[in-house]
């Protein structure tokens, strides 16, 4: 971890972002499947349903984040990851993953060795995820990442996982969602901790 480079172009990731990617090592071996979830978001349903999605052929499942990108932005995933201008981009802040198949194609290995040869990703681990994997993931249903950048794009959208990506979070800004965010924290034993 210590070599692992810690300056994100953006300024507001930080080392923890790693973990998600030793999780395959972190965990017992008897661990097959996991559902990573970034603290920045909120659960509305039921998400038994994104739990039982067959990923038996993938090394994860995600969220396609494509959408963000202008032309510019397609530039950068040829020029600074090195994979194609088409290639589908997921955002890794919900993460089913495949512990099983990971494990065994040394996932954790390759990111770690793509980020050591590329220290000044945009968006660090989430752009080495892409760059590594770009052929070897399944695309979810949009309403189980629901990102901030989604919002306008796809209104119809009836997320059942809300991600408030970027700088701008409920707690330091009048965003979308934020009641509803504040609703959740409200019923939550994480308020109730705050208050001891």
């Amino acid at each position: 971890m210590r070599e692992l480079p810690t300056d994100s172009t953006i300024g507001y990731i930080t080392k923890e972002t790693y973990f998600r990617i030793l999780l395959p090592e972190l965990l017992s071996s008897k661990i097959k499947k996991v559902l990573y979830l970034d603290c920045d978001l909120i659960v509305k349903k039921d998400i038994s349903e994104l739990w039982n999605t067959d990923i038996k052929k993938y090394i994860l499942a995600a969220v396609d984040e494509s959408s963000m990108f202008g032309s510019g932005r397609r530039r950068r995933l040829k020029k600074e990851l090195g994979i194609s201008k088409r290639s589908r981009y997921f955002n890794a802040g919900v993460l089913l993953l495949n512990l099983k198949k990971w494990r065994k194609d040394g996932v954790s290995e390759r990111i770690v060795n793509y980020l050591k040869r590329h220290p000044k990703l945009t968006f660090m681990d989430q752009d080495a995820l892409n760059a590594v994997l770009h052929n070897e993931w399944h695309q979810l249903d949009y309403k189980w990442n629901y990102t901030t950048y989604h919002w306008d794009q796809f209104p119809h959208v009836k997320p059942a996982i809300i991600h408030f990506c970027g700088w701008r979070k409920p707690w330091n800004s009048d965003i979308r969602y934020k009641e509803e965010y504040f609703k959740y924290l409200k019923s939550s034993m994480w308020e109730e901790s705050q208050n001891l």
